[in-house]
């Protein structure tokens, strides 16, 4: 299957074992370097500890149903990175755009409140019906556009455009989704919210999106998606909302991957609008196993959005490096620099991000 050696989870899912029970553990410092200088990045939220819970169930005619439970206990030092990273997320030029974000508001809870913080981010019932070819899904689960629900990139530092296109990777409601002999397919109708604490609506948002590709078991592997909908997101799965009403949000996309002996070169880009913005997204990536030394892994990432055609300058453009040890089966270190060639709300310095991630019973 050419998805990344480091996805454990997905693995686990492919392996049709009954049950399984892991913790994770997740420990990523980042660093700022501006060429001179290197200092500790303090507002970082990805260090976490979770769990994930995957059973299938069976009967006398065969598998009827597959859930999944995985849910992170982020340890956060600061939350002005929640907010950040979300309005750079949604794609604002300015902190006008329609939604009109509440600035006072925004520093306000920038300075505020600590607390206890979870993030569920599967919670789904699979449903298996006609052999496999029509399947009912519901609950928390990726939304079907692009690269996302093929790689998945819960434990890995390299992301795809998945949360510059929808605002989140994962929403609640409910798909249709099957393998047919020549492609597989899924199509959602969800909340537009991307909340992981609450299963609500809000100002009206809902999202509805799917996917047709050809099969996952394939070394070569395109796709096609469309996206609709008002959405409104949360941050990261809080109830904390940074705009007052919900974005029209249209998208088409293509996608692709290809395992060629120890290559695997991934392919994405999106085309729409927010509301009367048009808006354009590319992701291009090669990841590289060393054939003698298969625990290490090379890889190379370049991702643009230009968030409105119409103006000169509007892209967020990033290029990462980055380097993959697997040190046992459940513990992988990882390591990436970032740099920007244009931030249109302003560049930080490059990043320096590292991680340790632990899967494992």
């Amino acid at each position: 299957m050419p998805r990344s050696w480091a996805t454990d989870e997905g693995k686990k899912v492919k392996s049709h074992e009954s049950s399984f029970f892991y913790k994770e553990v997740v420990f990523s410092p980042e660093y700022l370097f501006d060429g001179d200088n290197l200092r500790f990045r303090e507002i970082d939220p990805a260090n976490s500890v979770g769990f994930e819970y995957f059973r299938i169930f069976s009967g006398e005619y065969g598998d009827w149903v597959t859930t999944d439970l995985q849910v992170r206990f982020p340890i956060m030092i600061h939350r002005k990175k929640l907010f950040r990273n979300a309005s750079a997320n949604f794609n604002l030029t300015n902190f006008n755009l329609n939604t009109d974000v509440d600035r006072n508001k925004m520093d306000d809870t920038l300075t505020t409140e600590w607390r206890v913080m979870y993030e569920i981010h599967n919670a789904y019932a699979n449903f298996k019906l006609n052999d496999g070819r029509s399947n009912i899904k519901i609950g928390h689960f990726d939304v079907p556009f692009g690269l996302e629900p093929l790689i998945d990139t819960h434990p890995t530092l390299l992301q795809t455009q998945a949360s510059k296109n929808i605002g989140f990777k994962r929403d609640w409601g409910f798909s249709v989704n099957g393998a047919l002999p020549s492609f597989d397919y899924e199509v959602a109708a969800t909340l537009g919210t991307g909340g992981m604490e609450k299963i609500s609506r809000e100002d009206g948002s809902y999202l509805l999106s799917g996917r047709i590709g050809t099969p996952s078991s394939e070394n070569f592997q395109y796709g096609f998606s469309l996206l609709y909908g008002r959405v409104f997101p949360s941050v990261f799965g809080t109830g904390d909302y940074l705009f007052e009403e919900a974005l029209l949000r249209k998208r088409v996309g293509l996608d692709s991957q290809y395992l060629y002996r120890p290559y695997l070169f991934k392919v994405e880009i999106a085309y729409g609008k927010d509301e009367d913005r048009h808006v354009l997204s590319s992701l291009f990536e090669v990841d590289y196993t060393v054939p003698k030394y298969q625990k290490w892994q090379l890889e190379a990432q370049i991702k643009s959005f230009i968030n409105d055609l119409e103006k000169g300058g509007s892209d967020d453009t990033t290029m990462t490096l980055g380097v993959s040890y697997k040190m046992t089966n459940e513990v992988t270190l990882r390591a990436n620099y970032i740099h920007d060639f244009n931030l249109r709300l302003g560049g930080e310095e490059d990043i320096l991000g590292f991680q340790l991630y632990y899967y494992g019973q």
